[in-house]
């Protein structure tokens, strides 16, 4: 008979952060917003690993006029920068909209700015408190700092939101 399985905490702490990680790459796609589904339609094209996604991209860039839709498209693209400031001109002409400061700040999380990233969750999560991928994104954070926080955070959304498919 083999004993009780013994593992250690930092190996613990390691495999949660694993399986947060994974979680929150689910929410990569999550609120964004969209014109027509064009955005959903690159977005599926892109989960493919299809070249055409990023034609599609493009193409959407190309007759898109909401910013928020246009910084998802050129986040997808690579330009960072240009993303940024179109969720800036997306915020300033929707302010309070929690959907579009999550995924702003998904976007301060990709590119490794953590405290800008925060800041965004925290706001969209004044506004909505159960919002989803702001919560996430806290979760992410507090993984990657090793703080034991995220795994209670992440077993209350799930009991929160136990259908959600992100």
């Amino acid at each position: 008979m083999i004993g009780p399985l013994r593992v250690s905490r930092p190996a613990l702490m390691l495999a949660g952060c694993a399986c947060v990680a994974l979680l929150v790459t689910a929410v990569t796609h999550g609120a964004a917003p969209d014109q027509g589904g064009e955005l959903a339609r690159c977005h599926a094209l892109d989960d493919t690993g299809k070249p055409a996604a990023l034609s599609c991209y493009r193409e959407l860039l190309a007759v898109a006029h909401d910013d928020g839709v246009r910084a998802e498209a050129l986040w997808r693209l690579g330009d960072t920068g240009a993303a940024n400031n179109a969720f800036r001109r997306a915020n300033d002409a929707s302010p309070g909209n929690a959907d579009l400061l999550a995924r702003w700040g998904s976007l301060y999380l990709a590119v490794h700015q953590a405290a800008d990233a925060e800041a965004l969750f925290a706001e969209a999560l004044q506004i909505d408190p159960q919002h989803v991928e702001a919560q996430l994104g806290q979760v992410e954070l507090l993984a990657d700092r090793f703080e034991g926080r995220a795994q209670q955070l992440i077993q209350s959304i799930l009991a929160d939101e136990p259908d959600n498919a992100r």
